[in-house]
C-alpha cells in the first residue's frame, strides 16, 4: 500500500511538471505561428525568398486522399473490403 501512495505522489508531480511544460510549449507554438504568419506576409506572395543563409517558402502542395465518408457511403463494399484494424495510444494528462 505505501509504495501505492508513493507511485501516486510522484505520478502528481510529473504529471503538474508535464502540464506546465504542456502551457509552455503551448504558448510557443501560439508564437510561432504568430511569426510564421508574419513571415508569410513578408514573402508578399512569392514562393521562395532566399535570405542569408535561410531559404524561407510558402508552397502550395496538391495531394490526393480517399474521401472515405463518401467510399463508406457509395460504396461500403470497397470500403470494407479495404478497410483494415490500427490500434494506437493516446497518453492525456487532465
Amino acid at each position: 500500500m505505501k509504495g501505492s501512495k508513493n507511485m501516486k505522489k510522484n505520478l502528481l508531480i510529473m504529471a503538474t511538471e508535464y502540464k506546465a511544460m504542456k502551457a509552455r510549449a503551448d504558448a510557443l507554438k501560439a508564437d510561432m505561428d504568430a511569426l510564421k504568419a508574419d513571415m508569410i506576409t513578408a514573402l508578399g506572395g512569392a514562393e521562395k525568398v532566399v535570405c542569408g543563409q535561410y531559404t524561407v517558402s510558402n508552397q502550395t502542395i496538391i495531394s490526393h486522399v480517399v474521401d472515405t465518408k463518401r467510399l463508406q457511403a457509395e460504396r461500403p463494399d470497397v470500403a470494407n473490403e479495404y478497410t483494415v484494424e490500427k490500434e494506437t495510444t493516446r497518453f492525456t494528462v487532465r
